[in-house]
């Protein structure tokens, strides 16, 4: 029973808009641009479900094709389709008008118009027409009937007949080319047919401004190629109409191996670095201080990576021979009893370890905690402490600021009176590692006590003297002022404040008053500083305080007599630290 092949294909939907020969299907299967296998071919008809029967142009792919003429039907998506196929006689008819079509151009007519000849090849010369080239042609290369040096040589042959060739040697750029007469008119040349390319650049190395150049002439400069596009001199290099950039410095490589000779535990080695160690050589893959290559047959730990391996021990006489590698740090013992053999030996502490690695007394010193040096920084005014390099550890003495003495007031006839003196400040004492001081510590020195003003008035309480939180000195307070007919009271000694030992201040004396004028005492009434470094004002009966003296003391009150007048107390004295550094050396 004979097979129904199909007449039309509808599978899938697809989508075209009027007026449009672009159709794009939904799985609608209609084969690749080749058409091999296809279910529906170029010049199948599209457009049967709407009663069109428009001509495919061409299959894009599965889901696209192109229509002959515009779609005049209305635009659709993804609705349903029909497509007639041709039948396979109209088909075949086709493919055979196409064929004598091509057959029809020429070609094969030229080609079997040639009379066939040793040794030649048929080429074309035109659309539809052939020659033949002869194997002398494909082995010269080039043919020409004469040659010349120069362009203005060619002119000895202007007169030649159509097609004569001159080949000339350097047409005036340094090229080569082959020119032929295209009349018998004179002078009536082609265009060249260059053989050769254009004449390459002259290296001319390094610039210098005292060379003339010559176009196409190149040379270096700043890390960089240039070409000259003029003929110059005394023109640097640079981008413009005189010299071209040939070739650009290249990004800088990277690092190579820096040698630092022999690996030393303090120094801080950066990546690349090379050293020597244990007769073999190692590069740092990390940056690193203290942290030694291993010991071989090891190659590599953190921080290095073997270079070059130490040679093989000789076997001559005469000489102690080490293990190839050791422990850092431990002790070499005999190997045997010749005295001529070293073997590793047994571990040290790391302290000793450390001692052993002093360079010299002082860091021995530091090791030991033992000094060699004493250094003393005394601040009378607010800065910072810094500590001495090889510092082991150091005092630090606080003391703060003395109070001012009170005023008096005016007295009465035949009377005295006296006003209370300022307290001296307290003292404090820290001992402090290098480690407590760190990089530095604030200094602050407090500021001693006003004077009690005449009206009467209190004097002024001191300011406290400090390093840092590490040690604290409070001031003294102020000496009480004075009424008429009567005494003040003395300012109490700064509190304790903080460090390892804490001592209060001295307080100032109670001024002294008298109903008579008969009786007069003069005696020290501001008080006095720890370890004698300032003295209390004295009090002068019937005088204006006195100032202290030197530092952290109080100044007196003031005094007066029998209705002289009022009178102002004295200026307490400034704190002061005191830094005594002992060092390694």
């Amino acid at each position: 029973m004979a097979a129904i092949l199909p007449s039309s294909y509808k599978e899938g939907t697809v989508s075209v808009a009027n007026g449009s020969t672009a159709v794009t299907g939904t799985n609608t299967f209609w084969g690749n641009p080749n058409g091999e296998g296809n279910p529906i071919l170029p010049g199948d008809w599209f457009g049967l479900h709407k009663g069109y029967a428009i001509r495919i142009a061409s299959i894009e792919g599965n889901g696209a094709l192109t229509l002959a003429n515009p779609w005049p039907g209305p635009s659709q998506t993804d609705a349903a389709y029909e497509v007639m196929l041709q039948s396979d006689n109209a088909r075949m008819a086709t493919s055979t008008r196409l064929l004598l079509q091509q057959l029809m151009n020429g070609n094969i007519a030229a080609f079997t118009g040639l009379d066939g000849e040793p040794d030649t090849v048929p080429y074309f010369v035109g659309p539809g027409a052939m020659g033949l080239l002869t194997r002398q042609d494909l082995t010269q290369g080039v043919n020409y009937d004469v040659q010349v040096d120069t362009l203005a040589d060619r002119a000895a042959y202007d007169l030649q007949v159509p097609g004569y060739a001159v080949f000339v040697s350097d047409v005036g750029d340094g090229r080569a080319a082959i020119y032929s007469k295209v009349t018998a008119a004179s002078g009536d040349w082609s265009d060249p047919a260059y053989i050769t390319g254009p004449r390459g650049l002259n290296w001319k190395g390094a610039w210098s401004g005292a060379t003339a150049y010559a176009k196409d002439d190149a040379v270096s400069y700043n890390n960089a190629s240039w070409i000259a596009l003029v003929d110059n001199t005394n023109a640097a290099p640079m981008a413009g109409a005189i010299w071209g950039l040939l070739a650009a410095r290249g990004a800088t490589g990277a690092i190579g191996v820096n040698p630092r000779g022999a690996y030393e535990n303090a120094t801080a080695y950066a990546v690349t670095d090379s050293v020597l160690y244990n007769g073999s050589t190692w590069i740092a893959i990390a940056a690193t201080t203290g942290n030694a290559p291993p010991n071989l047959p090891t190659t590599s730990n953190t921080w290095w990576q073997l270079l070059a391996q130490k040679g093989v021990d000789g076997t001559g006489t005469g000489d102690v021979v080490g293990p190839i590698g050791a422990v850092d740090g431990n002790v070499p013992v005999f190997d045997t009893a010749t005295g001529k053999k070293l073997k590793d030996g047994f571990p040290v502490t790391a302290y000793m370890k450390t001692l052993l690695d002093d360079t010299d007394a002082g860091a021995a010193r530091a090791t030991l905690a033992g000094f060699g040096v004493v250094r003393q920084t005394v601040f009378t005014a607010s800065g910072t402490f810094t500590p001495h390099a090889d510092m082991i550890y150091c005092i630090i003495d606080c003391y703060g600021a003395g109070g001012g003495g009170g005023g008096a007031a005016l007295t009465t006839s035949n009377t005295i009176n006296g006003a209370g003196g300022g307290g001296a400040g307290a003292k404090s004492r820290k001992i402090a590692s290098k480690a407590d001081i760190g990089a530095s510590q604030a200094v602050s020195i407090g500021a001693a006590g006003t004077a009690g003003s005449s009206a009467p008035g209190d004097g002024g309480n001191g300011g406290t003297s400090s390093v840092g939180t590490l040690c604290t000195a409070p001031g003294g307070s102020g000496g009480k002022a004075a009424g008429a007919g009567s005494s003040g009271l003395g300012g109490a000694g700064g509190v304790a404040g903080t460090g390892d030992l804490s001592l209060p201040g001295c307080p100032g004396v109670t001024g002294f008053r008298s109903g008579t004028t008969l009786t007069i005492v003069y005696m020290r009434q501001g008080g006095d500083a720890a370890d004698s470094v300032g003295f209390g004002g004295p009090l002068l009966l019937g005088a204006a305080g006195a100032p202290a003296v030197g530092y952290s003391a109080g100044g007196s009150g003031g005094s007066d007599y029998s209705g002289g007048g009022t009178k102002a107390g004295g200026v307490g004295a400034n704190g002061l630290v005191v830094i005594t550094q002992f060092c390694a050396r």
